[in-house]
This record gives C-alpha cells, structure tokens and sequence, in this order.
C-alpha cells in the first residue's frame, strides 16, 4: 500500500492478511504508523494493530509451555 511520510513515498506491506483484515504487529506507536494506518483506510482495507499489551496472552503460553523464559525479549520495543 503506497503512503507518504515526511515527503518520502513508501510502500506499507502488512505483517499478516486473515481475509478483508490486514494485520500489523507494533513494538511501538510512532508518527509512520499513523501514515500507514491512514493510507490503509483510505485505501479500503481493514486493519488490526497488535502492540505488546495485545500479546501478553501468547508471551504467557510462551512462558508456561516452553523453556524459553524471556520472550519478551524478542519483542521490539522502544
């Protein structure tokens, strides 16, 4: 999806498409997400951001089920 950020064209390629839904996985919010997010809704699409707070229920399946104890760790953030 073409957007424009500080007067740069870019090309937004979502993480995940489930159907007419588009889905973003964030480390963090920053001034491009929401130019990404605009030219997504403008463009028609449906889109679903995931922030860590939204994955906190996987991070714990993670934790609960496998040794890898620090997942977090793997998750960009800011």
């Amino acid at each position: 999806i073409p957007y424009s950020y500080k007067n740069k064209n870019h090309n937004y390629h979502p993480d995940f498409e489930n159907s007419s839904t588009l889905i973003e996985v964030k480390g963090y919010h920053t001034e491009q997400v929401d130019a990404k997010i605009k030219a997504t809704k403008e463009a028609g699409y449906n889109l679903q951001m995931l922030y860590k707070d939204d994955l906190k229920y996987a991070f714990d399946y993670v934790k609960d089920n496998y040794e890898y104890k620090n997942i977090e760790d793997l998750y960009e953030t800011k």
